[in-house]
């Protein structure tokens, strides 16, 4: 129901100032444009970022099994699967894919919110008839 999309929660891409050696998981690459050119071979043309999986990175290389692609004109596409080994010198930025905290919080407020005020107005959150069977309320002893 609406609790579906809480338990994927809100999330961001943070750069990484130097990545480590041993960086892997979720994350996203933003080409140079020499990289964009470069790829168009593998991914399509004009592709600026590529998310996915970081399933090795060397200091020359990063080995990426895409998810999405985002091009120059920023429109998105899936593409699941494809594994691309992308020189580092291709890169122009890496970051990972983390939990953004308060916007998760905020979306949990909102939601809980607009649950209780559904329930209320729908009478299953309890609250008395008015005691006019016309109106359809109970009459109360």
């Amino acid at each position: 129901m609406l609790l579906g999309p809480l338990s994927a929660g809100c999330f961001t891409y943070l750069p990484v100032a130097t990545p480590p050696s041993t960086l892997s998981g979720d994350a996203r690459l933003i080409l140079t444009e020499t990289g964009t050119t470069a790829i168009a071979g593998q991914l399509g043309q004009g592709i600026r970022e590529i998310e996915g999986t970081i399933t090795r990175l060397t200091a020359d290389t990063v080995v990426i099994t895409v998810a999405q692609t985002t091009t120059v004109t920023r429109e998105r596409f899936v593409q699941r699967g494809t594994s691309v080994a992308i020189p580092r010198l291709l890169v122009q930025q890496i970051a990972t894919r983390t939990l953004a905290r308060k916007r998760t919080v905020a979306l949990t407020g909102i939601t809980a919110t607009v649950v209780a005020i559904a329930l209320r107005a729908s009478g299953a959150l309890g609250g008395s008839g008015s005691g006019d069977p016309a109106s359809g309320g109970a009459i109360q002893p």
